[in-house]
């Protein structure tokens, strides 16, 4: 059987956004101006993602979402996804969100997460010989409890999975979390053996690889993006290596060429939500390479995904056609 479409899989969630000027300190009280909800997660915002780019892919969902009324606002934000399949979805647990706290200042964001029902996701979910995309994403490493649990064969559930994925001849893609400690360094490589597209950001690649990837005044070091993305090669990656950052990303391909692509320098009122930049950039990534597009095309659409998204609240209210996309990024580039 042909292979189509992509299938998605991992963290679905709802994000209750909290806007306020600034963070307080420890002990100490900030004013939320409003509360708004968004879908969020790896499941949620690069299902979306992937149908606002490509609304006529092939598009399926495999997670667990909490049987209440957080889990229900996420189906009912799912089912935007007219093109979707459904089926590998479970309702169990409760719902997982994250309250999001969007400084006014600074335009960054800080997640309370209730992990809930993605805890639950465990390979048994999975029913491989049932799935025919062409890729298989799923994120986020670290906030999938089951699947990051250690397996004695493979390592971790995650990468037994992938495995077998692997073996049915389907690519694979994953992402990660910036949670702060070194456990990825334990439970990332395993999967990274199995991995055709790893798709992380600077926080989470620094944290994967031990490199420091960013100077005294924050900026990133070239020669060392270049070691991070050689080291993530190293792991098992097959085609591409790729690390995004605001301003600049970056990738190493199948024959281990660097390639790099600049964010435009945005107006200072353009910014509305961070929330789900990095969630569009990989969108944008995983549409190139359904469409067997070259690495420096996948960061250019990642980037020009990621610009839209910054221009709403919610992680995908923002997203346009992968076209329009691209229309952006040339508006906003000054080309």
């Amino acid at each position: 059987m042909e292979k189509q479409g992509i299938t998605v899989c991992g963290t679905a969630l709802m994000d209750v956004i909290k806007p306020v000027e600034s963070y307080p300190a420890e002990g100490c009280l900030a004013n939320i101006d409003s509360i708004s909800y968004a879908s969020g997660g790896a499941l949620c915002n690069v299902l979306l993602g992937l149908h606002k780019l490509d609304p006529d892919m092939p598009l399926a969902a495999i997670g667990v979402i909490g049987n209440d009324s957080i889990g229900d606002r996420t189906m009912n934000a799912l089912s935007q996804a007219k093109t979707c399949d459904f089926s590998g979805i479970r309702r169990a647990g409760i719902g997982s969100f994250s309250d999001v706290y969007q400084s006014h200042r600074s335009k960054q964001r800080t997640f309370f997460h209730c992990k809930g029902a993605n805890s639950l996701l465990n390979r048994a979910d999975f029913n491989v010989d049932s799935i025919h995309s062409k890729i298989l994403y799923i994120g986020y490493i670290q906030l999938l409890d089951a699947l990051d649990a250690e397996e004695e064969e493979y390592g971790t559930e995650l990468a037994h999975l992938l495995h077998d994925i692997w073996q049915k001849g389907i690519e694979t893609a994953i992402d990660m979390v910036g949670e702060q400690s070194n456990r990825i360094q334990k439970i990332g490589p395993p999967s990274l053996k199995y991995c055709t597209y790893c798709i992380i950001n600077e926080e989470e690649a620094e944290r994967l690889t031990g490199i420091p990837l960013k100077d005294s005044n924050g900026n990133i070091i070239r020669s060392a993006l270049e070691d991070a993305l050689r080291k993530i090669k190293d792991f098992g990656v097959s085609k591409w290596a790729i690390i995004h950052s605001p301003k600049l990303s970056a990738g190493m391909d199948e024959n281990f060429r660097i390639h790099y692509q600049k964010s435009p320098d945005l107006p200072a009122d353009y910014i509305v939500g961070t929330v789900g930049a990095g969630d569009a950039f990989c969108s944008g990534v995983l549409y190139s390479a359904y469409h067997a597009q070259n690495l420096q095309y996948a960061l250019q659409a990642g980037t020009a995904a990621a610009c839209c998204s910054l221009a709403a609240a919610g992680a995908n209210e923002g997203m346009k056609t992968m076209q329009e996309c691209f229309s952006q990024l040339t508006r906003l580039s000054g080309e």
